[in-house]
């Protein structure tokens, strides 16, 4: 899918995406999943549906990532690479959910079957060609932003010869951090597990092994911490200033904090810190809850009393503290890409919900809150996780869902235990919306 804006008469097609054709996969089966479309609606969309993989599938052929695709995050050059961790962990969630929709489909083994090969390669080659080892402490392991075939070249044959003269940068797939950045270390994008983070939220299988999500996110807090949520590029680029890299671009943050709490991490803790950075700064700071940004800047934008904050571009101060424009809103008023912070309530309560299997499934963290908020296509409620008890408040849930709660046993750092799964009583709540 093409992104297209017909402004001025323009009727080009506008950029090849690698986040449009994925989201409309993943959609379809996020409606079929949770209930808010029927087998007719399925039907009617699924060639589509194929030609979004189709293509995906042709955009991966060469590298098994697709290569040359720009997202939303287009201040970064991503469609100039040949593969980006973004657009590479978004590709093995579609192509999962794809392969899903297939299944309930019939008739459509070989397509199910490609899906999942060309799903399969694509984990590799995240491992591959975007993991980074830890080459030092300070940095920690991650899948960088972006790779190209003829500047890593060069750099993973001397990565190679210097892990066989004993002088490697940590063991494992992968090479090391300075791999694949030129000068430097290999960038970062905070919001690079995006994919993986529907992946979760969608019970498909994951494209990597949670160790290395977790030391992802756990580098991403490290290197691109702020007091504000997530910088959206490591390392900063002080040449372009009036751009992305002095800027938070809140949906990272929440997609961090969605998914670290999908892998087990504990409410309350430091991976959740990001997004209660992002909604301190606009509750307590700008009191501001109306006109919510998706950007926050760090220093790199002005102030116009005429029009407000504006996007616009200014030296960022030399202070760390906060001074000048540091914490204020940016642009782009009533973004949709904020609204995966709907994610963390979800990733809360551990919450997987198949409409179409008749269950709804609660795996909840120890640490997390006993009363917990629900939400699906079909009904609003509150989990009572002490009293293992659901009240709906608004909406209907169908008659012969089976709803379950398991809560993860707190070892003391030990692997997690999970309890066995127990019936929830569904209760109905006074509400004026029944």
């Amino acid at each position: 899918m093409h992104e297209n804006f017909p402004l001025g008469g323009q009727t080009a097609l506008g950029r090849a995406m690698g986040d449009t054709s994925t989201a409309f996969v993943l959609d379809v089966y996020q409606l079929q999943r949770l209930g808010g479309a029927n087998e007719s609606w399925r039907r009617q969309l699924w060639p589509h549906v194929k030609a979004a993989a189709g293509f995906q599938l042709g955009a991966a052929a060469r590298w098994g990532l697709p290569s040359r695709l720009d997202a939303t995050y287009d201040w970064f050059g991503l469609a100039l690479h040949d593969a980006t961790s973004y657009n590479g962990f978004l590709h093995v969630a579609a192509l999962r959910a794809a392969a899903a929709l297939g299944g309930l489909q019939g008739g459509e083994a070989e397509f199910v079957a490609a899906a999942d090969a060309a799903a399969e390669r694509g984990e590799a080659a995240l491992e591959r060609l975007l993991w980074r080892n830890a080459s030092t402490a300070a940095l920690g392991g991650y899948y960088a932003a972006t790779w190209d075939h003829d500047s890593n070249a060069a750099a993973a044959a001397a990565a190679a010869a210097a892990a066989a003269a004993g002088g490697g940068g940590g063991g494992g797939a992968g090479a090391g951090i300075g791999a694949g950045a030129g000068a430097g270390v290999a960038p970062l994008l905070s919001d690079s597990l995006y994919g993986a983070l529907w992946a979760a939220y969608l019970g498909l299988p994951a494209a990597a092994p949670p160790q290395r999500l977790l030391a992802h996110l756990a580098s991403e807090r490290r290197l691109q911490g702020t007091p504000f949520g997530l910088r959206a590029w490591f390392p900063p680029n002080a040449s372009r200033a009036d751009r992305g890299d002095a800027m938070v671009w809140n949906g990272g943050s929440f997609s961090h904090a969605a998914l670290a709490l999908y892998l087990g991490e504990p409410w309350g803790g430091e991976a959740v810190l990001p997004a209660e950075q992002v909604l301190g700064n606009f509750k307590h700071a700008l009191r501001d809850w109306w006109d919510f940004k998706d950007l926050t800047s760090l220093g790199g934008s002005g102030y116009n009393g005429a029009d407000g904050y504006r996007c616009a571009s200014a030296p960022p101060p030399s202070s760390s503290s906060r001074t000048g424009s540091e914490g204020a809103p940016w642009c782009n008023s009533h973004y949709t890409r904020q609204l995966i912070g709907w994610a963390v309530p979800a990733a809360l309560s551990g919450q997987q919900f198949d409409a179409a299997r008749r269950t709804l499934r609660f795996r909840v963290q120890p640490h997390a809150p006993r009363r917990l908020p629900v939400f699906t296509s079909q009904f609003s409620g509150t989990l009572d996780v002490s009293a293992a008890t659901l009240r709906v408040h608004s909406g209907a849930l169908c008659a012969g869902i089976s709803v379950t709660l398991a809560v993860v046993g707190d070892s003391g750092g030990e692997a997690e235990e999970e309890e066995e799964e127990e019936e929830v009583v569904v209760l109905r709540g006074a509400s004026s919306h029944n």
